[in-house]
């Protein structure tokens, strides 16, 4: 029996059965890192641990039977030399089998290999990350456009930028999607080949990928000459510890809003588990949006850290930004700074001359920004070409990244000017005589509130009304859906509540769920999502705003276990080019119309 104490120990030890088993091969040539039985091939290594729902130890047997070369168990607490306790390690199989599997050379023991995983991943893959500049992004909100802007920014200046998160993994593909009568320019994701080792059971679906993916992912991208990763760091994924064993060059906070309780529990621990990513992690650089709370306190924490010489740590280079250089000044001239007697000598203008902030921001007539940059003494006007003044922050979250990865301000600032707006997100939509529609993927309340309030900005200046398709997750925190009921009623002039993947629930009281934050007024109710778009942008003026909110770029509607196929935007394009060709038929049968359908 074989008991590994560290995780580099670990590593070796399923690089040389890798090796002992297939000498021949090329040992450049790593076999596959595999959690999951469902995508092992033959020749592949096996890591068996108990999950959320799952305990892979008990599939040891099998993936031994399927081929794996070589199988790391953990042993929790148990000692499979006690009498008794092998039935711990190996649940749901029987003695003779355990102790046949103790004596097997191709199973190995570690303790707290769960916790340890990561850095398992990290050291058999040779730590890619070192050999790669990783972004991660975290926040309840912004996670995907930042990542995704990152790439097309990073690309523009010579490098080669993988992205990993919501959409997958792949690299970023300039496109001419077709639009209407016309075309818009477009990126799309081109998937990495790489991670077909997987299979389709587990690729697309985490925020964070599982360590095993991840190191795989950049071990790849290292043999690709890769120089960037943008990924999205989620609030489960740190707390499961998948990016242990990741160099992070830059992290980045968002934004904290209400998401996750039902996994987190409470706010607290939702936020000490994004905390981590800046706390343990050690990154280079941190990038702070200083308008969250959350922010603005780790913000003040580091300056102190810093400011007081702690040696526990490297301290990383801090790049702050606002959205109102002002009222951070206020605020770091108030109690938040006297709370801090560390830092009570230190010059506020000094502090806020480092500040990256937007000012005067403005909505431009198309629905897009205009605004003045400020860092360092250095100003610059701009224009950001997408919806939603929640995206200022993002842009600013980006732009401060490159500034922290050393790029030269007007370098940065000249490659960020043809931003484009991400699949799913604030993504608009239109044809000739229909409304204009918004796909987002906004499902937490802050998030639905932040995509309605820009475009009430937006349809107050035009005369028009802004209505809202949405609904929420099925076995997800049920205590946010009141909550975006309400900020739908209260920011949209009207309402359909529809369903959004209702998993294992009956999808009529998630509605009912979502109502309870609701008066009855300007609210419709149709279960099918399908329906129930085709029956807003029949109902909605020409120069009104719909917005399909919840979905995004998914694909799929789950239902009672199943992914059945469904796009909000192929059901959107559908209906507006239905609608387009029943308003037109509807305009040259008017008899303010000649017979060519035009005003006489």
């Amino acid at each position: 029996m074989q008991c590994l104490q560290s995780p580099q120990a670990a590593a070796d030890w399923l690089q040389s059965m890798v090796v002992k088993c297939v000498p021949s091969e090329d040992s450049s040539r790593l076999a596959t890192l595999q959690t999951d039985s469902r995508a092992l091939q033959t020749g592949d290594v096996f890591l068996a641990y108990a999950g959320r729902r799952h305990d892979a130890r008990s599939l040891v047997p099998q993936v031994l039977a399927q081929g794996a070369r070589a199988c790391l168990v953990d042993l929790q607490d148990a000692d499979p030399l006690k009498q008794g306790e092998l039935g711990q390690i190996f649940p749901g199989v029987s003695d003779e089998t355990c102790a046949a599997l103790v004596q097997d050379t191709r199973v190995a023991f570690m303790p707290d290999l769960k916790s340890s995983r990561g850095w398992v991943a990290a050291h058999y893959y040779g730590n890619p990350s070192h050999q790669l500049k990783v972004l991660a992004v975290t926040g309840t909100n912004g996670k995907t456009t930042c990542t995704w802007w990152l790439a097309q920014v990073l690309a523009k200046l010579g490098g080669r930028c993988a992205l990993a998160g919501t959409l997958g993994l792949g690299e970023l593909e300039w496109q001419a999607a077709k639009v209407g009568q016309g075309h818009e320019a477009a990126y799309r994701l081109k998937p990495l080949h790489s991670q077909q080792a997987f299979g389709a059971h587990v690729l697309g679906g985490l925020t964070t990928f599982e360590s095993n993916e991840l190191q795989h992912a950049m071990h790849f991208c290292r043999s690709e000459r890769f120089t960037h990763m943008a990924l999205e760091a989620s609030s489960i994924g740190l707390k499961e510890g998948r990016l242990s064993g990741t160099q992070i060059e830059v992290a980045i906070l968002t934004n904290l809003t209400q998401d996750h309780l039902d996994y987190h529990g409470d706010m607290v621990s939702y936020w000490q588990a994004k905390k981590a990513l800046f706390a343990e992690m050690n990154p280079k650089a941190v990038v702070i949006n200083l308008d969250d709370a959350h922010g603005l306190a780790l913000y003040l924490e580091l300056r102190l850290a810093r400011q007081s010489g702690a040696q526990m740590k490297p301290h990383p280079q801090i790049v702050a930004y606002t959205n109102g250089v002002e009222k951070i000044r206020q605020a770091l001239a108030g109690s938040a700074m006297a709370s801090l007697a560390g830092l009570a000598h230190v010059n506020v203008d000094s502090l806020v001359n480092d500040i990256l902030s937007a000012d005067h921001i403005a909505l431009r007539d198309d629905g897009t920004w205009a605004f003045e940059l400020s860092w360092q003494g250095q100003r610059a006007a701009f224009e950001l070409k997408v919806l939603g003044r929640y995206n200022v922050s993002n842009f600013l979250a980006v732009l401060g990244s490159l500034l922290a990865l050393g790029v030269d301000w007007q370098q940065a600032l000249s490659h960020c000017e043809e931003l484009q707006a991400v699949s799913g997100r604030m993504q608009r939509m239109a044809r000739e005589g229909t409304p204009t529609v918004v796909i987002d993927y906004a499902h937490t309340p802050d998030a639905l509130t932040q995509v309605l309030t820009s475009l009430q900005e937006i349809t107050k200046t035009q005369g028009a009304k802004l209505w809202c398709v949405m609904g929420c997750g099925g076995e997800r925190d049920r205590s946010k859906r009141g909550l975006m009921g309400h900020a739908a009623q209260t920011l949209a002039d009207h309402v359909v509540l529809t369903s959004d993947n209702p998993r294992h629930e009956n999808p009529l009281a998630i509605i009912e769920d979502i109502a309870s934050g609701m008066t009855p007024e300007r609210v419709h109710r149709q279960v099918d999502r399908q329906l129930a778009i085709e029956w807003a942008l029949s109902n909605a003026a020409q120069k009104d705003w719909v917005l399909v909110a919840g979905k995004g770029h998914e694909s799929y509607q789950e239902v009672s276990g199943v992914r059945l196929p469904f796009s909000d935007h192929d059901v959107v394009a559908r209906a507006l080019e239905r609608e387009r060709a029943n308003r037109a038929s509807r305009a040259s049968r008017s008899p303010l119309c000649t017979s060519a359908g035009r005003p006489s």
